[in-house]
């Protein structure tokens, strides 16, 4: 290997004796298919990317794929992003796939945004741990086959919310995420001492006790008060 600047290896031909050729084949099949059948978005798409234009939301598209700006280009969504983050830039800048959230932090950035103020809408398990794992203020799991076993999953890997489809997207992003359902309350007492305070054999503090006022000698606590 001495003097040897780089090292170039030869790339399969697409076909099915290497796993580089049947990721050869697969490249050429799919760059094929875009250029004669096109792409076709979801229904409900470009409507909430309308939406959230109009209401000065900032959109970036983000995919670890190579193909992800021809593919927003024949689906005639480009324009409506402001910033597209896809597998070339991972290349370019070295950029780590998701679980990571390499991604995601990039595409903040070119939005000019942190991620505690930006939001996450993935349909894989990867990317909402990965949005997740970014610290970003919204991750949103994308459930359209409306599987309850798939919405459970989102949920434990760090989604705050699950939809079914974009509808409802824009009103989410306005009501942020809910406080966790498991958040608990912790009273803590310190120098607490329940015989400078008087009440041996009572372990609450102080201020968790209702006051009483101590009745006059001779009258019962629950008798009636005499009327004046």
């Amino acid at each position: 290997m001495n003097g040897l600047g780089a090292v170039v290896f030869d790339a399969d031909a697409p076909g099915c004796t290497t796993v580089h050729a049947v990721a050869a084949r697969k490249e050429e099949i799919s760059c094929r298919s875009l250029r004669t059948a096109g792409v076709h978005a979801f229904e409900d798409v470009l409507p909430t990317l309308r939406q959230l234009r109009e209401k000065a939301v900032r959109c970036a598209a983000v995919s670890a794929s190579r193909h992800a700006r021809s593919l927003l280009e024949a689906a005639d969504l480009v324009g409506s992003f402001d910033a597209v983050v896809d597998g070339a830039d991972a290349f370019e800048q070295a950029l780590p796939g998701k679980p990571d959230p390499a991604l995601f932090l990039a595409a903040a950035a070119r939005l000019g945004t942190a991620p505690s103020r930006a939001a996450v809408v993935e349909d894989a398990l990867v990317g909402v741990e990965a949005g997740h794992g970014g610290g970003f203020r919204l991750v949103v799991g994308l459930n359209r086959e409306n599987d309850p076993r798939m919405a459970e999953a989102f949920l434990e890997k760090g989604a705050h919310l699950v939809l079914p489809d974009l509808t409802e997207l824009p009103a989410a992003l306005e009501a942020g995420p809910a406080p966790p359902v498991n958040a608990t309350w912790r009273w803590e007492c310190k120098r607490y001492d329940p015989k400078a305070e008087r009440l041996v054999g009572n372990t609450h503090p102080p201020h968790a006790l209702p006051r009483r006022r101590r009745p006059p000698p001779g009258c019962h606590p629950h008798a009636p008060r005499p009327r004046r």
